[in-house]
């Protein structure tokens, strides 16, 4: 569109200007209004003509640095999952024989659904952080449901439930850990 734009501008600048050099050369006084006329017209467009071109290149430079901008926040959020789950303490759960160390955090993937939202980065990047984001819910409901069985106390009808309950959480944390840094590392380079 922008494109088509500059083109009808360059091509009344074109004509106008033939008409004033080419078509009509004589220099009469009593045509001197209509050369002022024309001669405005052809200010005018060419003032549009560069006005479309300063705004299209600062488009452009805003969305690039907006795309910078949101990589830098989501790269920055990444690292911040990972080292949550590498650094935070482990809760320690026994019931029956099950003795373990699970992290109990819930994550908000704000950054990334933000990002997604917003739609600056390439498809396919988009495409991982919202999985990376739908791992961390998924997390997320992981552990409510551990937090639901294990409320209710160790006996021995939740015994399987909470080991269950302790291996979707640790089997969840290693997905969306292994995401993180595979998106992590898609976006640096």
């Amino acid at each position: 569109m922008l494109k088509l734009s500059l083109a009808t501008v360059f091509l009344a600048v074109f004509v106008a200007v033939a008409y004033l050099y080419l078509i009509r050369p004589s220099r009469d006084d009593v045509w001197k209004w209509v050369d002022d006329i024309v001669a405005g017209m052809v200010s005018l467009l060419l003032a549009l003509a560069a006005g479309f071109l300063v705004y299209e290149f600062q488009s452009r430079m805003d969305d690039e640095k907006r795309r910078r901008s949101g990589q830098t926040a989501v790269v920055r959020e990444l690292v911040r999952i990972e080292r949550l789950f590498l650094q935070s303490e482990r809760l320690p759960v026994s019931c029956g024989h099950t003795r373990a160390k699970i992290m109990i955090q819930y994550l908000q993937p704000l950054v990334l659904e933000q990002s997604v939202k917003n739609g600056f980065l390439d498809g396919q990047t988009l495409n991982n952080i919202a999985q990376v984001a739908e791992d961390i819910h998924g997390y997320n409901l992981d552990v409510e449901r551990f937090n639901r069985i294990y409320a209710d106390g160790c006996m021995a009808t939740n015994t399987s439930a909470i080991e269950f309950g302790i291996a979707r959480v640790r089997a969840r944390e290693l997905v969306v850990l292994r995401d993180v840094k595979l998106l992590a590392a898609q976006l640096v380079h």
